[in-house]
């Protein structure tokens, strides 16, 4: 099975791994029994599901720093966002609630990605073929094939990735592999304004 190549990297940078209690500090096997079930991805995400503005789409400022929601929600980007975006683009962005609080923090770029919520962070570095995660709680999960883990997805749908569009005049963002049982989580969707 061979995946389009926008979606291959994403998915390789993205895949992310459960974690067990007692495995802390350890380095275990990336396999199929975290794709097909529950992982510290999944758990860290929805920890922001609280915290996250109502599915509506807000106004990006004309430099591109934030994107600002009525309910007071805002999307800062840190360097500030050019529309439409590289492929594939670096992400550095806060969400903070409508209190001023910090909600959800991503970055990635070439081949790390870092995902924070609360005190929780997952990130993933991808070399090649071989991908490491690390858990919130210190462990370390690692595969010299992230391809293999394709075969594991049968019925169990996407791996976790970062699913976004843009345009000259628009940015979305969501937080794909199952977070939610109806699909991927919906971090952002943001317009230019004329």
């Amino acid at each position: 099975m061979t995946l389009p190549a926008r979606y291959r990297a994403l998915a390789l940078v993205s895949l992310l791994a459960g974690c067990k209690d007692g495995d802390a500090g350890r380095v275990l096997p990336l396999d199929c029994a975290w794709v097909q079930g529950g992982n510290c991805w999944k758990t860290t995400a929805r920890g922001a599901i609280g915290c996250l503005p109502p599915a509506t789409n807000a106004n990006l400022s004309a430099d591109g720093a934030i994107c600002t929601y009525e309910s007071g929600f805002r999307v800062m980007f840190t360097p500030p966002i050019v529309l439409p975006l590289p492929d594939p683009p670096s992400w550095n962005f806060t969400m903070v609630g409508e209190t001023g609080e910090t909600c959800l923090h991503f970055e990635s770029a070439g081949s790390r990605m870092r995902l924070v919520v609360g005190s929780q962070a997952v990130e993933v570095t991808a070399n090649g073929t071989n991908l490491s995660v690390t858990c919130p709680d210190g462990t370390a999960y690692t595969t010299a094939n992230a391809a293999d883990l394709l075969a594991c997805m049968s019925g169990a749908g996407p791996l976790p990735a970062i699913i976004y569009s843009s345009s000259a005049t628009a940015v979305s963002l969501s937080l794909g592999g199952n977070v939610l049982d109806t699909g991927a989580l919906p971090i952002f969707s943001c317009y230019k304004v004329p």
